[in-house]
């Protein structure tokens, strides 16, 4: 799973370090390609360069007949919801080989504007 990182507080402690270098610099230590490496960080950090990639929408819930595809094993084919969410956010899902419970956040929806074929 991804890691959430706040890219604000990153540039913020970036600038910093460059803020101390350019104060403090080592007489023995050339602190410029640093220094033009953290702003070149900064500039990317603040471009769309980094942002996450769309994840599909999942509804709020999960019903009863929905046909869904694994987002991990895309080789189970389109399968259907057989039970409703469990406590462990769970559902009973039939696959053509395939038949146990599995992460709702694992599972997409398949609507109707969506081929059903695997490509």
């Amino acid at each position: 799973m991804p890691k959430l990182i706040d890219a604000d507080k990153i540039i913020a402690e970036m600038e910093e370090r460059i803020q101390m270098l350019l104060r403090d610099p080592d007489p023995t230590y050339d602190v410029h390609p640093v220094v033009n490496a953290l702003d070149n960080y900064i500039d990317r950090l603040k471009s769309d360069r980094y942002l996450p990639d769309p994840t599909p929408v999942q509804p709020d819930t999960v019903n009863i007949g929905d046909k869904v595809r694994h987002s991990v094993h895309p080789e189970y084919g389109v399968g259907v919801v057989q039970t409703k969410k469990n406590t462990l956010n769970e559902v009973y899902v039939t696959f053509a080989f395939t038949k146990a419970h599995f992460d709702i956040n694992r599972l997409e929806v398949i609507t109707d504007d969506q081929p059903t074929k695997e490509a």
